[in-house]
């Protein structure tokens, strides 16, 4: 059977695309039966081709504008009035919203997609092998780790959701309930709400909660939760990664480690609280599967920067995001005000319409009235003429000649 793996990357997120695709050929006993499918922006072709070609499995690279993700409207943070790209990460990128349309990028009966911050750990092509059963079980069209959660009661009112980064679909089922049209009409919908300023469906950039909105936890199979255990990078780490880091003892069962948030194994940057997250997922940057290849890509295994030049760059960092945050929010406010400085132009337009056309009606009902009033005089002029005649007429017959 073959499995369909599907990963998406931009520019910024293509340090962890050797780590994905190495660890799931390393976990991987029949690795001739994988197939990754890589969708990537047209001028990152060449180095993800470069990653891909480490790795010993069958890769397509799949251009971004091949596909209609280019065409599905995405708002930014600055739209949303949000400027939290430090704590939530690119979700803004289209190849964020790749998973939208997994039957377009694969022709198989079920694929297994995997965010670029995922390291697996366990056979994927033994969990492939299980969807036909798991999938006659449960009549699904997606598989994902279903769990209490806060986000989900929020959106259902049930208090279960899944988390998008890791699941399997049965495409025939995803084309037969219209998932992908679906997904589309809701962010259209999102984006108009965005332009009228009317009530948005969610407060920032996300293809999670479309997800959660086509896909609910009544209509998600339930996949074991070691296939999608979240590492969050503020805080400390969980008691068992730190028996791994500090003592080498041998971690739990997990068959997949998900690093969440805006701050990546891959950025080095110097917090304490994130050092923990590099620890643990540097093992698999210095797989063979790195990007080592082309000029342009970075040598591995990694080169760790010192403490200094890790502040320098989180303040580089730091800097270029918010430059780029009130760089976006000077042409929301800009595009705001020409925006309203049209409609108060075409106000002041039509009210000098309505005014011009007032004057006009005010003025001809002036010229009717006093030509109505011109009629009356002349007609009370002629009968007095009339009166006076009549009067003559009589006093002359009864006045001898003289």
């Amino acid at each position: 059977m073959l499995c369909a793996v599907v990963l998406a990357c931009d520019a910024a997120h293509l340090g962890g695309l050797g780590s994905a695709i190495g660890s799931v050929v390393a976990a991987t006993e029949n690795v001739s039966s994988l197939e990754f499918t890589v969708v990537t922006p047209g001028d990152q072709v060449r180095a993800a081709s470069a990653v891909a070609a480490q790795c010993r499995a069958r890769t397509r690279i799949v251009p971004l504008e091949a596909t209609k993700l280019a065409h599905l409207p995405v708002p930014s943070y600055g739209e949303f009035g949000s400027s939290k790209i430090d704590t939530y990460g690119n979700l803004s990128s289209l190849l964020n919203y790749a998973r939208f349309f997994l039957p377009d990028l694969v022709d198989t009966e079920y694929a297994l997609y995997v965010d670029v911050d995922v390291v697996v750990r366990c056979d994927t092509v033994a969990l492939m092998a299980s969807m036909p059963a798991l999938f006659e079980a449960h009549p699904h069209a997606l598989v994902a780790v279903v769990e209490r959660s806060s986000h989900g009661r929020r959106l259902f009112n049930r208090g279960y959701s899944f988390n998008a980064g890791v699941f399997a679909a049965h495409l025939g089922r995803w084309r037969a309930v219209g998932a992908t049209p679906q997904l589309e009409a809701i962010m259209r919908r999102n984006a108009e709400a965005l332009r009228n300023r009317t009530q948005q469906l969610w407060s920032r950039p996300s293809s999670q909660a479309p997800m959660t909105r086509v896909f609910d936890a009544d209509r998600a199979a339930p996949l074991g939760s070691e296939w999608n255990r979240l590492f969050r990078p503020h805080g400390p780490p969980p008691s068992d990664v730190a028996d791994l880091l500090v003592n080498g003892t041998t971690l739990r069962y997990d068959c997949a480690w998900h690093f969440t948030g805006a701050i990546k194994p891959w950025d080095y940057l110097p917090l304490n609280a994130t050092r923990w997250t590099l620890d643990l997922w540097r093992p698999y940057a210095t797989t063979p599967c790195g990007p080592a290849a082309g000029d342009d890509l970075p040598k591995w295994p990694l080169s760790l920067p010192s403490r200094d030049d890790w502040h320098h760059t989180l303040k580089l960092q730091a800097k270029a995001r918010l430059a780029a945050a009130k760089k976006e929010e000077a042409e929301r406010r800009e595009a705001d005000a020409a925006d309203l400085k049209r409609r108060n132009a075409e106000l002041k337009a039509a009210a000098a319409r309505e005014k011009d056309r007032l004057r006009r009606e005010k003025a001809a009902a002036q010229l009717r009235k006093s030509q109505q009033d011109e009629v009356k005089r002349a007609r009370r002029a002629a009968k007095r003429a009339r009166r006076e005649a009549r009067r003559a007429k009589r006093l002359g017959l009864n006045t001898p000649p003289p």
